[in-house]
């Protein structure tokens, strides 16, 4: 089905190349199956809390309260605001923001794709555009509510408009350039280093029309400027805490917080892809290929980090995958690359969707979403939650609260229990120290309506976990009880659910 739809003639054409809206098109629907994943990274708690005070209090409580009563931790604020705009928009749905992300994903393939052509040729960009949905990782996180994509899309844009923009010039993409950096600026602090690239690209491509250049850099430097410089104002005093916090905190938890590099190159990309790149390195160096160097770069900057976790390489794998596309342009045979890039790219899917959907269906994390529609379906004003102490993990659950609110229309009410406190040395390095930092929104903080008609949803941090006596006092008043249960035993966190109601 894949390979129809990339190689179905349109309007009379069989080439793709002379579409390259079916690139888009493809991603998008290669997104969809992967839809249905549950929100199994605990840091969707905090975008989740950040989208949904921009929904219910609007955008300039959001920028007031942002490092405030709004928590950022180690956050930028593009994404909270996207997805609370969607929110805002299309009501408090998963849906929306599934949308969102998988628009970002087809936005990026179509950026790596024109990047592709812009440097080299059409050829190469729509190999490269095929060879960015080579990865089931990635399609795994797109129905999530993180940065990561938007922050591959907005990084990808950066490089694609700045290059597009030197090259070719026009108001239309200097304009585009700058919308681009101004994106990867405000996505995540990840991609501030990898925006060094913008510095490659004009050293490689200036000597020919130099001034005409630099003049087509710094208009699109002056949008993105233009940009930046409110949100710069409006941010610095949290930017200011931030910083050194990143310096102290989230640098040296890259080489404590690490995946195996082989863990990552044979199951979370596809063989071809990295064999592909590594064949584009050769060819590049045998041919002196100084273009090149745009691509690596960003892959440099990773390895320099020492970055060890997929989820903080995504920024970088479109950059890769324009490698591996220049790497399959050396075959000669035109069909025989296609079907490299294409087989890549399928195969990618059907073991992403077949094995990571699966796999991350039947954690825990997955009791979320059916005890929230449980929740709707029961006709309650109100739900009491209670959330018990995680087991050997230096978690607070309370960060369950606000996922479960992402799936369910029904008001939840936090019902404080005692969480035992990690030691401070132990918490200053942990790695889900922001759940104990994250202070709750005052929404689920306030008093329960008496005359309305409630549940009590008690999450548990394992199975068999006793009830505090004031909680199991009120359960024992509700006669029924649903339980949420599911667990693969992947992982030691445990979200085990149960609903008492009447």
């Amino acid at each position: 089905v894949t390979g129809l739809a990339v190689l179905v003639p349109v309007a009379g054409r069989a080439d793709p190349l002379a579409h390259p809206l079916a690139l888009g098109l493809l991603a998008g629907a290669c997104a969809l199956p992967f839809w249905s994943t549950p929100e199994v990274i605990v840091d969707a708690s905090r975008y989740f809390c950040q989208a949904k005070a921009l929904a219910t209090s609007g955008w300039r409580a959001f920028w007031s309260g942002w490092g405030g009563p709004i928590f950022a931790w180690t956050d930028l604020p593009l994404t909270g605001l996207l997805n609370g705009l969607v929110f805002r928009l299309l009501g408090e749905e998963r849906l929306g923001m599934q949308g969102l992300n998988t628009a970002f994903l087809a936005g990026t393939v179509l950026c790596t794709s024109r990047l592709g052509r812009t440097l080299w040729d059409a050829e190469t960009g729509f190999l490269a555009g095929l060879l960015v949905l080579a990865c089931p990782f990635l399609c795994s996180q797109v129905p999530l509510l993180l940065a990561d994509v938007p922050a591959m899309f907005f990084f990808t844009l950066a490089v694609g408009g700045w290059i597009s923009a030197l090259a070719t010039g026009g108001a239309a993409r200097i304009v585009l350039a700058g919308l681009g950096i101004a994106g990867a600026v405000l996505a995540k602090f990840s991609t501030w280093p990898m925006l060094s690239t913008l510095v490659v690209a004009a050293a490689v491509l200036g000597p020919n029309r130099h001034w005409r250049q630099a003049g087509r850099g710094l208009g699109a430097l002056a949008v993105a400027g233009l940009l930046l410089a409110p949100a710069a104002v409006a941010l610095w005093p949290v930017l200011r805490e931030q910083l050194p916090f990143l310096a102290s905190y989230q640098r040296p938890g890259l080489t404590r917080w690490t995946e195996s590099p082989v863990s990552t190159l044979l199951f979370q990309t596809h063989p071809l892809l990295v064999t592909a790149a590594l064949a584009g390195l050769a060819r590049g160096v045998r041919r002196r290929e100084r273009r090149l160097l745009i691509p690596l770069c960003p892959l440099l900057i990773l390895a320099g980090l020492a970055v060890q976790r997929s989820r903080y390489s995504l920024p970088c794998l479109p950059m890769l995958a324009l490698v591996a596309g220049y790497g399959l342009r050396g075959l000669a045979e035109v069909p025989l690359r296609r079907f490299l890039a294409l087989g890549a790219a399928w195969s990618a899917l059907v073991t992403g969707r077949l094995a990571f959907v699966p796999f991350l269906a039947a954690t825990s994390a997955g009791n979320l979403e059916p005890a929230g529609h449980y929740l709707d379906h029961l006709g309650v004003s109100q739900a009491q939650v209670v959330t018990l102490p995680a087991e050997g993990l230096v978690l607070d659950s309370r960060v369950a609260l606000p996922l479960l609110d992402l799936h369910t229309r029904v008001p939840l009410l936090h019902w404080p229990t005692p969480q035992p406190q990690p030691d401070p040395e132990t918490l200053a390095a942990a790695p889900l120290r922001f759940t104990w930092e994250m202070p709750l929104p005052d929404l689920y903080q306030r008093p329960a309506d008496p005359s309305g008609t409630a549940a009590l949803v008690v999450i548990r941090g394992w199975a068999g976990q006793p009830l505090p006596p004031a909680v199991a006092d009120l359960a024992a008043t509700y006669p029924q009880a649903a339980a949420f249960d599911a667990d693969s035993g992947a992982f030691t966190a445990k979200t085990l659910i149960t609903v008492y109601h009447h």
